[in-house]
């Protein structure tokens, strides 16, 4: 792109990298504004949807909704009632007449929740089965797996906000969501299917705070009114690496930087908010193409 100079290349980039995380920053100030400020809350609804990973967002978003944080704090200690409040609510245990008679454990979460289901009248809150999404997706994605790994992080990390808010690093945050899940759903990924199941993955991982740790931490900066903890958020997203994908190939192969997440999520700003909806007079670097190819007056 020999009509742009690389420094005008990259001010737009930064430009839409702040554009970008600011617009998922505001979805979590509205979030949190529908929980009564409850930043913990906040937390847990957007770890929720995140943990959807697109396939399954949606659903894992009207789970939260169903299955407020404050009665999963009264049963954080317990792994299996953290389980069968999730699967419950989540529409996906077998019913009594459908469990496998030789897994124990299954009628050991049906039992839990219809009891816990009736304490705290979640019957109307439940999710019908067929909200979620299993098909052309392998087994580790199933949202079967992805709800047992929230279980298991919800169950060994209580504090969930202050340790998003106060991890000094990727590593640190890296460690954070490294949680094993129970031993049921390490050999199952469904209710009653056996397989061996992967634990949640780096580039998942990564994927969590690009969408989660960071937007979260600008919200509450922008509310606490500490413009330096938006410095200290982006800045995550320096030390992860670039996502490679086709929307973002076009950009490198005119020479965009593309050495980190923090680029990634710029090109992404670029193409959805930019290029897609061909809004070139607002973007330095088409404005820029735009101008040198008018005709002279």
């Amino acid at each position: 792109m020999p009509l742009v100079p690389s420094i005008t290349r990259t001010m737009m980039l930064g430009r839409a990298l702040l554009e970008r995380v600011e617009q998922k920053a505001d979805l979590i100030e509205i979030q949190n504004k529908h929980l009564g400020g409850d930043w913990e809350a906040t937390a847990y609804h957007a770890l929720a949807a995140a943990f959807g990973f697109k396939k399954n967002s949606e659903p894992l978003a009207r789970l939260a909704k169903a299955l407020p944080l404050s009665i999963l704090r009264r049963h954080r200690h317990d792994s299996l009632q953290m389980e069968a409040l999730l699967f419950g609510q989540a529409g996906l245990l077998p019913t009594a007449s459908d469990l496998p008679p030789s897994d124990a454990y299954l009628a050991d979460l049906r039992r839990e929740y219809e009891f816990l289901r009736h304490k705290y009248d979640l019957a109307a809150l439940a999710l019908p089965a067929h909200a979620w999404n299993f098909l052309r997706l392998r087994p580790a994605n199933f949202p079967t797996v992805r709800i047992a790994q929230l279980a298991a992080l919800l169950h060994a990390r209580p504090a969930l906000f202050d340790a998003l808010l106060t991890a000094i690093s990727v590593g640190a945050l890296e460690q954070f969501f490294r949680v094993a899940v129970s031993p049921y759903w390490q050999t199952h990924y469904r209710p009653g299917s056996p397989g061996k199941v992967a634990a949640l993955g780096q580039s998942s991982i990564h994927l969590l705070i690009i969408n989660v740790v960071v937007p979260l931490r600008v919200a509450y900066a922008r509310h606490v009114g500490q413009p330096e903890l938006v410095e200290q958020a982006v800045g995550l997203l320096e030390q992860l690496p670039a996502e490679r994908n086709h929307l973002t190939a076009p950009y490198e192969k005119l020479h965009f930087e593309h050495r980190t997440a923090a680029d990634s999520q710029g090109l992404l700003a670029m193409h959805h908010g930019y290029c897609q909806p061909r809004r070139c007079l607002q973007c330095a670097v088409g404005s820029r193409i735009l101008q040198h190819n008018l005709p002279p007056r």
